[in-house]
């Protein structure tokens, strides 16, 4: 069982068949107010050059501090090309980054993993059990990452949920939301031409990404790989599983109940439900499933 999110390519031509001023998603994304706020500070942590097949790309790391607080990770890697360029927002939930400056991302960082995964040591009601996914994402992946996008002459922009940091569902749907405001303030966008990309945890993000949206700069497109939807759908179905399936979804679960403080029927899941989602999704959303991703 996987839930790695597996990118594909998403072409990006010079210009749509419907022209510049094709239709977007809704003027309000609709989703919770409080995540469209736009946030309070955009703090720069680097940045450096790379080159492939003769064109030459910068890429830039900043911090984003939310309303609330916290803080949101974003690398912005912008096309080379002149003019309003249409952007793909990746969605990168398990992506370990150790430029954030963050202590707990540098003991991440220096952790051994075993297939990848590692204890879920930071995660919500920990009792020593459960693994998670952790993959360190220096530039050389995020070169790999966003490699077709930019042949394609697309800005990326990589929105980090940094899921064994151990926020709850509701921190990495404010993640995404405080990402897609710090892409509302680039310039050099086709601001009719945005994106949002992500498989299976980031196909969840991706969703709630393009349904809130800041409403300066509202997703035109969102493509979402076998993701989660409705938390109390998948809360319902996580805890039907057995053996290695239950101990794969525990993490999962447990950042649910963190966001809604119990099961369906007890729980706050106001937001988390299909219905919620759906008001606030731009009109081309495609989702695609399959039979083996445990959801």
């Amino acid at each position: 069982v996987s839930l790695l999110a597996t990118l594909t390519g998403v072409g990006c031509g010079e210009s749509p068949p419907d022209g510049p001023d094709a239709p977007v998603g809704p003027p309000d994304a609709g989703g919770d107010a409080g995540l469209d706020a736009a946030p309070t500070m955009i703090e720069a942590l680097g940045s450096s050059a790379f080159t492939e097949d003769g064109r030459t790309w910068t890429e830039a790391r900043y911090r984003v501090r939310r309303p609330d607080g916290r803080s949101t990770y974003v690398q912005w890697i912008p096309s080379d090309k002149p003019g309003p360029r249409p952007v793909v927002v990746v969605t990168m939930p398990y992506a370990g980054i150790a430029w954030t400056g963050d202590p707990l991302d540098a003991r991440w960082a220096a952790y051994p993993l075993t297939a990848g995964q590692h204890l879920d040591v930071d995660g919500p009601a920990f009792d020593g059990t459960g693994m998670i996914v952790y993959d360190p994402t220096p530039l050389a992946a995020v070169i790999d990452q966003s490699r077709l996008h930019r042949l394609n002459d697309c800005a990326t922009l990589l929105i980090y949920g940094r899921f064994y940091a151990g926020g709850d569902v509701r921190d990495d749907i404010a993640d995404m939301a405080a990402g897609m405001a710090f892409l509302a303030e680039q310039p050099g966008i086709d601001r009719a031409r945005v994106g949002v990309f992500g498989g299976s945890w980031g196909g969840f993000e991706a969703l709630y990404a393009a349904a809130n949206a800041d409403p300066r700069l509202p997703a035109t497109v969102v493509s979402a790989m076998y993701p989660p939807t409705d938390f109390a759908g998948m809360y319902a179905h996580a805890t039907t599983r057995t053996g290695a399936a239950l101990a794969f979804m525990t993490p999962y679960v447990r950042r649910i109940v963190a966001a809604t403080g119990g099961p369906p029927g007890t729980g706050d899941y106001g937001g988390l439900r299909a219905t919620d989602l759906c008001a606030g999704l731009p009109p081309a959303t495609l989702l695609l499933h399959d039979e083996h991703d445990n959801l």
